[in-house]
């Protein structure tokens, strides 16, 4: 079967098909399209012609799921909270050694007043 037959023959098929994945008559329209494109650039390369309608029902499933998960990939991108990323402010280290003295030096004085726990 030549390509021009194939097409006539399977393009409402086909269309119906993505249509199904889709429900948008534009992107079933695309899918269409690109399916019988790798059905032309492929032909050539087919060795069973038994099953050619297999083939071509197999190639436009392929292309439709493909497309529905690149969806996804760019849906989750852009959902994604690149918040959760931002560098967040550094503390001051200077600042933060500083407290760490004073509260050292407090506990000394505390620590003081306190009677050995061996001494009891």
């Amino acid at each position: 079967m030549d390509f021009e037959n194939l097409y006539h023959h399977y393009s409402p098929k086909i269309f119906r098909l993505c249509l199904g994945y889709f429900n948008d008559v534009h992107q079933a329209k695309d899918i269409t399209q690109e399916t019988f494109i790798t059905v032309f650039e492929q032909l050539k390369n087919l060795k069973n012609q038994n099953n050619i309608s297999g083939w071509i029902f197999k190639i436009a499933t392929n292309k439709c799921l493909r497309q529905i998960e690149n969806e996804n990939r760019k849906q989750s991108v852009y959902n994604y909270d690149f918040s959760l990323h931002e560098t967040k402010e550094v503390p001051d280290l200077e600042e933060n050694f500083a407290n760490l003295q004073k509260y050292i030096f407090e506990l000394e004085k505390v620590t003081a007043f306190c009677i050995p726990v061996s001494s009891l």
